[in-house]
């Protein structure tokens, strides 16, 4: 072999080391990118996971904040406790991240609360003061340390990003409810009177007698000149309504248990005492109201009352109840009421359930539509906790 050939084999074989070293430095250069990309996959999975965790929670605390709202100074303080899991039991949320093993937990200066949707926003203490005209809690949840795992071996990826959330609920009123959101089925008192049906407007009726307590009635409340019934509970659900039923019923005009009364004007009676489930539910939705005067007196003092002090100044009307007409037959067992009509009852005093129930009292006040809204273009606002944002 000649010294030229030998210097070609020589600078081919340095080349092809040199080839060799190069391919080996791009497959290490590219598989740290790869790693890092796989990485940053897998941390940014891990991160989405963290988000949805924690909007879960804001969404939660929110609506659980917003179910408090009544029109008081105490249902702010009960949002405030409701939104940031607070009181007995403690963690009912049980709000959690990082796949369920972080406590979160809410300040309470991260629950705020607003007249309108878009704000302003207010603490506690101010809005404790206008609490007659919240509508919306906002709930932000601090931002969380999630941890990048891979992803920081990339330069410039950070070892922690920070990630939090926020919602906004509030109490929405209901345009249609429930067709059997009605706790009582009065008789009609007179069938060729299609509007009100024979009852007066003013006129404070006992829609239901205090069990084994026959001899306490309206006027034991401070309401002369009651007419004395007692009325049969209504099934709002066809299914032995429990608190909840009603509780959904009567405070949201929810549709999950409903009786489609006008399909066939038939509406059940409730099997069991379901009294003690009616009245709690009455009552939640008669403090639910802005306005919580007494109304006492005769009839004509309550019904100027009503007018004056709950139609001119109140937008809530959480204490006006609409309830089904029957025919007058009244079924026995497990049969069905003939609906006739509807009617808006206004509640003069709350109804109480604990031992001994209490007689319950209703003003009538006129022909009552579907959706729960009394004559005179008022309307009964059934309202329900809705997700915003």
């Amino acid at each position: 072999m000649s010294s030229d050939q030998g210097a070609g084999l020589a600078t081919r074989e340095n080349a092809d080391r040199q080839d060799r070293g190069a391919i080996i430095l791009f497959v290490a250069v590219g598989l740290v990118v790869l790693v890092g990309m796989i990485g940053l996959a897998v941390d940014l999975g891990h991160a989405y996971v963290n988000k949805s965790q924690l909007q879960n929670i804001a969404d939660a605390c929110a609506l659980a904040g917003a179910s408090a709202l009544n029109g008081t100074a105490a249902g702010i303080q009960d949002a405030e406790n409701r939104a940031t899991d607070y009181g007995i039991p403690t963690q009912y949320l049980a709000n959690r991240s990082e796949f369920n093993t972080q406590a979160i937990a809410i300040p309470t200066t991260a629950v705020t609360y607003s007249a309108a949707l878009g704000g302003p926003w207010l603490d506690k203490a101010t809005a404790q003061g206008v609490a007659d005209t919240i509508r919306f809690v906002q709930v932000v949840v601090p931002s969380q340390p999630t941890e990048v795992f891979f992803a920081k071996v990339i330069p410039g990826i950070s070892s922690v990003m920070n990630i939090g959330a926020d919602a906004v609920a509030g109490q929405e009123p209901q345009t249609d409810v429930c067709q059997g959101l009605d706790p009582f089925s009065p008789i009609a008192l007179d069938l060729n009177d299609p509007d009100n049906f024979g009852y007066l407007a003013g006129q404070t009726y006992s829609m239901r007698l205090s069990p084994g307590e026959a001899d306490k009635n309206c006027s034991d409340y401070g309401l002369t000149g009651s007419v004395t019934g007692n009325f049969g509970l209504a099934d709002p659900s066809a299914t032995q309504p429990s608190l909840t039923v009603f509780r959904n019923n009567l405070l949201n005009g929810d549709y999950t248990h409903c009786v489609p009364v006008l399909s066939d004007n038939a509406l059940d009676t409730t099997t069991g005492n379901m009294g003690n489930a009616a009245l709690t539910a009455m009552g939640e939705r008669f403090d639910q109201d802005f306005n919580l005067n007494p109304y006492l007196g005769d009839p004509a003092s309550v019904y100027s009352q009503y007018q004056t002090q709950y139609l001119t100044s109140n937008t809530n009307f959480r204490r006006i109840i609409r309830v089904a007409f029957n025919n007058g037959d009244i079924p026995q067992g497990n049969h069905e009421y003939t609906v006739v009509g509807y009617g808006c009852f206004f509640l003069p005093v709350r109804p109480t359930a604990e031992p001994p129930s209490g007689a319950i009292c209703a003003m009538f006040v006129g022909a009552c539509g579907q959706s729960g809204a009394p004559t005179g273009g008022h309307h009964a606002s059934i309202t329900k906790p809705v997700l915003f944002r």
